[in-house]
This record gives C-alpha cells, sequence and structure tokens, in this order.
C-alpha cells in the first residue's frame, strides 16, 4: 500500500508540473502574481485559472516538505498550515476554471489532485468517475482512479481500472504492479505473482521489484524470502 501511495503521489506532483512553467521558491510570489495578471487581462481562459491553481499546489508540496524537515513543532503546524491553505487557494482556482469550461479535463483532474491533498478521497473519486465518462481511455484518469479505489479498499474496482489501463497499454508497469498489489489483498497470490513477474520483466534490473517478486513466491510457498546480494 505504501508503494502504490508514493507512486500514486509521484504521478500527482507531476501531473502537476506537467505544463506548468518550473520556478524556484523565491519567484513562487511572481509567478502567481504574473498569471493572476493573465487573467486580469484574459478572465475568461480557464487554461489561466489551471496554471495558477497548479502554481499554489506546487507553493503546497514545497510547505510540506519544509514541514516534514523541520524538527520545531511550531515551525511545523504553520508550515502545514499555510500548505493547506495554498491547496484551498489552487482548488478555487481550478472550480473557476471549470465553471469557464465544464469539460475542461486539466482543471477537472487537477480538482482531484486538490481534494486528494486535503484527504477527501470519496469526493476526489466521484469526480474522477465523472471525468472518466468524458475520457474513458484517459490513462491518467484511470491510474489516479484504480489507485484511489485501492486507497480506499476497494479492491473490485481497482482491479478494473487497472486492467482497463493493461488492455490499452499491455506494457503499463505501474498498473501490472497496481493489480499484482490488488490480488495481494484479495490473497489471489498465483495471480499477484504473474502480475509481479510482468513488472519483473518491464524492469529487469529494478532490486525492488525482485525482492517483492521473492517475498511474494516465498509467501505463497510458504518459506520466507532470502534477501539476494
Amino acid at each position: 500500500a505504501r508503494k502504490i501511495a508514493a507512486e500514486r503521489y509521484s504521478k500527482t506532483l507531476g501531473s502537476i508540473y506537467r505544463g506548468t512553467v518550473l520556478f524556484t521558491r523565491d519567484a513562487e510570489p511572481w509567478v502567481i502574481a504574473s498569471f493572476e495578471q493573465a487573467i486580469s487581462l484574459e478572465p475568461s481562459n480557464p487554461a489561466l485559472y489551471t496554471e495558477l491553481g497548479r502554481a499554489y499546489l506546487i507553493a503546497a508540496d514545497r510547505k510540506r516538505q519544509e514541514a516534514a524537515a523541520t524538527k520545531v513543532e511550531a515551525d511545523k503546524a504553520k508550515l502545514e498550515s499555510e500548505a493547506s491553505e495554498q491547496v484551498a487557494k489552487a482548488y478555487a482556482q481550478f472550480e473557476k476554471a471549470v465553471a469557464l469550461k465544464p469539460d475542461y479535463g486539466p482543471a477537472r483532474f487537477s480538482e482531484v489532485l486538490a481534494l486528494e491533498q486535503q484527504g477527501k478521497l470519496p469526493e476526489a473519486i466521484k469526480k474522477l468517475e465523472a471525468l472518466q465518462q468524458l475520457a474513458p481511455q484517459d490513462l491518467d484518469v484511470l491510474y489516479e482512479l484504480g489507485s484511489l479505489y485501492f486507497t480506499t479498499s476497494d479492491y473490485t474496482k481497482a482491479e478494473q481500472a487497472f486492467l482497463a489501463i493493461t488492455a490499452l497499454v499491455p506494457n503499463h508497469a505501474n498498473a501490472h504492479f497496481g493489480l499484482s498489489l490488488v490480488y495481494q489483498k484479495q490473497n489471489q497470490l498465483d495471480k499477484a505473482i504473474v502480475e509481479m513477474e510482468k513488472v519483473k520483466e518491464l524492469n529487469p534490473d529494478n532490486k525492488d521489484v525482485q525482492a517483492a517478486l521473492d517475498a511474494l513466491k516465498a509467501q505463497a510457498s510458504g518459506t520466507t524470502a532470502v534477501p539476494k546480494k
């Protein structure tokens, strides 16, 4: 579960950064002000609200990184509070974008990312399911949906989402990994091993994948896996 959560978080960040200008911490106020200025000049453009929201999400992520690094509880609480405020600002911008263009996929997907960061998983899933109706073959949507189903222990729907991905892209390593985790939760170890072997085939030099595969085979045989040097 930790592995898939980490992969989803990494993918989430990738979705945030994709299409959004990268900027340093010191440039955050300038970037945000620039998007706000652009919006004032072109208030009917949903892409601008979306990019502003993503900028807030990037700022929130940096605040969380700082909070994780500090050992002073008061500072940690302050940084986490500031991060939450940035996420709320981000979501408000995504809402404005969707209000302007209800079928604007980037804004609707970004809404989901913000809801996830707020811990509002049922609401995030509901929005993703609606988005999937508009884009049934969108791999990002399917993977995020499968990951959220897994996180909320809806393993049947998680399996369906990951299978939909592998039907479209047979060599999608993350989807096969997700399927392996689903089958582990359902105690279908033979299927879990098959999926992890596929992940290993696609990532032959990944020691973590090999270790996971060895552990699965040991579990299935009732023995203890011996780490390979």
